[in-house]
């Protein structure tokens, strides 16, 4: 088979070939390469999470972020005194880890719906006007 012409390499919009506007975007496999090993041991604490409640429970825990804020610190208590907790077996820092996520997205999601809700409001209110 035989290349295109390279008249037809060319974008229509004038931009050159190879051309990809992701400055600024998140650089998701940068933190997944950087910290591997304890992602994949939150990872872990995360399965047994998931099959001992369910995959996505944390979410639905009454007054989460204080709840994950106490076993983050738990955890991180109990990792100065050994690395492996006793009843799950599971590293003690990786589940400090993971509870410091589910803390942080219990958060974003809370403010992400606080924003929403707000910007409802205001297209009401433009549309009044």
């Amino acid at each position: 088979m035989r290349a295109p012409p390279a008249d037809d390499l060319m974008p229509s919009s004038n931009q050159p070939p190879g051309i990809k506007h992701d400055a600024g975007k998140p650089t998701y496999a940068l933190a997944l390469t950087m910290f591997r090993h304890a992602l994949a041991a939150v990872d872990r604490v995360a399965r047994h999470g998931a099959e001992k409640y369910g995959s996505d429970n944390f979410a639905t825990v009454p007054d989460g972020e204080a709840r994950y804020s106490e076993a983050l610190l738990r955890h991180f208590i109990e990792s100065r005194i050994g690395n492996t907790d006793p009843v799950t077996g599971l590293d003690h820092d990786a589940q400090a880890a993971w509870n410091a996520l589910a803390r942080l997205e219990l958060r974003l999601r809370r403010e992400a719906a606080i924003h929403a809700a707000a910007s409802q409001i205001t297209n009401l209110k433009e549309t009044d006007q």
